[in-house]
């Protein structure tokens, strides 16, 4: 069999065309090819297909789906198995065009890194002749978007390095045509600019490589609104200085590989410098700014500061859980922007997606963004996880730094991304408690509980103004009642005061008092901001077992539920035994684990107001 997605998507088994016509089913053997010998879930599956909008029958339309892909590939429909609520397709590397680039880019890189460039530069040829114009061409889904943009990044990898070896061996003049009709493609192209520029340059054409870059500048400002960065500038001065830099590098025997190709960037301020380093170590400050409005929490803020403290016996690295809208990543952001002079070098900050609507990141991408801010060259990233990990380890070892991997999904998601270095500092944020990360690593677990009265009441006046509240004592402390301490919940309300005042805070109150209105109140347009919105977010973790398991809960009268009570429940009525009551505590542990219950003593539980409600509607 043989799958192409680097350009129109199709497939073949023994030379016959057996690609899918149907866009659906086109569209999900295009993600699963993306996701080769991985589980997909359903609901990955859905995201990616509908994004912020599936239909009521997306599931069903999932599963027609994946059966006429079974049909349509007929020789290969064993392959196309479903596992625990998802699906694997099983391929073999030579089967799939974008595996085979990546396996030849990744085998490049470690040659170049290997002192080897003379035999990278073949690889390099052809993993770029398996392209065939746009990658994932007529594939219409959300997820092709952002997969597209991320295979032709790898594109670039590898037209860059390539050009770079070339640059090395002295192939200039070879080299223009192709960087020319790179650039006349994707013109704002700084990177495919600059050795262009570079290879005209030693073809004895300066005038041509100004222009180039003149051309470059005008497309950025005109079409962007942006000046180009300082290594174009550089190496526009070096150009019209005739730079000895310039000039191709002597060939030897053992050649030294890219780094001596193009003297972009740093490079042309290191080689008059005594250093001549591969790259600089820029200090990165990813971090976003706090949220404003930010209250209370000094325990746990004197919590993350005592990691500060070198001499403290506690990992240096904190874990700060909580429910959906409890302000974890709040609290994160808080304290990041506090001790910013504890990092003298940088910040790197990630959103994980582990719950919201988008794709869960890939810690392979976020790697090879944080490698980036930290000033590796892309001919040296690799694409690989295992590499990649272990270059960012190597990377921040030795510099205190801080790293923010927020909304994380499961400890398995986190785990490439620890930068195992006792002088820098890890915060990671999840609704999962992620007891496995704790127990392996002996991270700090930091749980976030919910907003006091006192503080409830605070959160609100941040945004509405204490005149408002002050005019209306008892309807404040009631509204703050009905928002259970959720300072999500609490946001709500307050905005929703601040910009509806014909709404009186007693009618916001007897608007929230209707239980079957209070979810719908606790939104705001467009669900971003919205508190059932964010439990459906969490909720989409769970099993059918453990979802029924929650919604029974729901329906329980009473502020707590003891174990024995759950499994009557799951039973209707009937006494559990054996397998099918360690089947209810399995998944009482899941459902507190994510903080949708929580264990009050052994053996009883409790859900916040507005978890039961959102867990008890019809």
């Amino acid at each position: 069999m043989e799958f192409r997605i680097l350009g129109t998507l199709e497939a073949f088994a023994t030379g016959c065309q057996m690609t899918p016509v149907r866009p659906r089913q086109r569209a999900v053997l295009a993600y699963l090819l993306l996701h080769a010998n991985r589980r997909v879930s359903t609901k990955q599956l859905i995201d990616a297909l509908w994004a912020n909008e599936p239909p009521r029958t997306a599931r069903a339309q999932v599963h027609t789906a994946i059966s006429a892909l079974r049909a349509a590939l007929l020789p290969v429909a064993g392959r196309l198995s479903s596992e625990m609520s998802g699906y694997r397709l099983q391929t073999a590397l030579e089967e799939v065009d974008v595996s085979i680039f990546q396996a030849r880019l990744s085998a490049a890189q470690r040659l170049v890194t290997g002192r080897q460039p003379e035999l990278a530069a073949p690889l390099l040829r052809e993993a770029l002749a398996l392209w065939r114009g746009d990658a994932l061409a007529g594939v219409d889904a959300p997820f092709a978007v952002a997969a597209r943009n991320c295979l032709e990044e790898q594109r670039f990898v590898a037209h860059e390095l390539l050009a770079d070896l070339d640059l090395a061996a002295g192939r200039h003049v070879e080299l223009i045509p192709r960087l020319t009709a790179l650039l006349n493609d994707y013109p704002a192209r700084e990177a495919v600019a600059q050795r262009l520029a570079v290879a005209l340059y030693r073809g004895g054409r300066q005038a041509d490589a100004l222009a180039v870059l003149r051309r470059l500048r005008s497309t950025l400002v005109s079409e962007y609104g942006l000046e180009p960065g300082p290594p174009l500038a550089d190496l526009e001065a070096a150009l019209l200085r005739q730079d000895p830099v310039l000039d191709p590098p002597p060939q030897q025997p053992a050649a030294s590989g890219p780094a001596a190709a193009a003297p972009t960037s740093a490079r042309l301020e290191s080689q008059h410098a005594a250093g001549d380093s591969d790259f600089t170590h820029p200090r990165p400050a990813q971090c976003p700014d706090r949220i404003a409005g930010f209250i209370g929490r000094a325990g746990e803020l004197a919590t993350l500061d005592r990691l500060l403290d070198g001499h403290a016996q506690t990992a240096r690295l904190a874990v700060v859980t909580g429910p959906a809208g409890v302000g974890k990543t709040a609290l994160v952001l808080e304290w990041a922007n506090r001790q910013g002079g504890s990092f003298p070098d940088g910040q790197l900050y990630a959103d994980l997606h582990g719950f919201d609507t988008q794709d869960t990141e890939c810690p392979a991408r976020i790697l090879q963004h944080f490698l980036t801010a930290l000033g590796i060259p892309d001919h040296r990233i690799p694409l690989d996880l295992t590499h990649c990990q272990a270059l960012f380890r190597s990377s921040v070892a030795g510099r205190k730094i801080l790293v923010v991997l927020d909304n994380a999904s499961d400890f398995e998601q986190v785990r490439p991304l620890l930068p195992g270095s006792a002088t820098g500092l890890t915060l990671v944020t999840s609704r999962d408690r992620l007891d496995g990360l704790i127990a392996e690593t002996g991270a700090m677990p930091l749980p976030l509980p919910m907003f006091t009265p006192d503080e409830s009441i605070e959160a609100l006046n941040q945004i509405t103004g204490p005149e408002r509240l002050a005019a209306a004592p008892e309807s404040a402390c009631e509204l703050a009642q009905l928002c259970g301490g959720l300072p999500l919940a609490l946001r709500i309300s307050a905005v929703r005061l601040a910009v509806e005042p014909a709404t009186s805070v007693a009618e916001l109150v007897a608007e929230l008092a209707q239980t079957e209105d209070r979810l719908v109140g606790l939104s705001l347009p467009g669900n971003q901001h919205s508190v059932a919105g964010a439990l459906e977010q969490t909720c989409r973790r769970l099993t059918a077992e453990q979802a029924r398991l929650f919604r029974l809960l729901g329906s329980h009268p009473g502020p707590w539920i003891s174990l024995a009570a759950a499994e009557a429940l799951a039973g209707d009525g009937r006494a559990l035994r054996g397998s099918a009551s360690e089947q209810v505590r399995q998944s009482l542990r899941i459902l507190e684990s994510l903080h949708l219950v929580e264990q009050v003593k052994r053996d009883q539980y409790t859900m916040h107001p507005l978890v039961r409600l959102y867990a008890g509607r019809p």
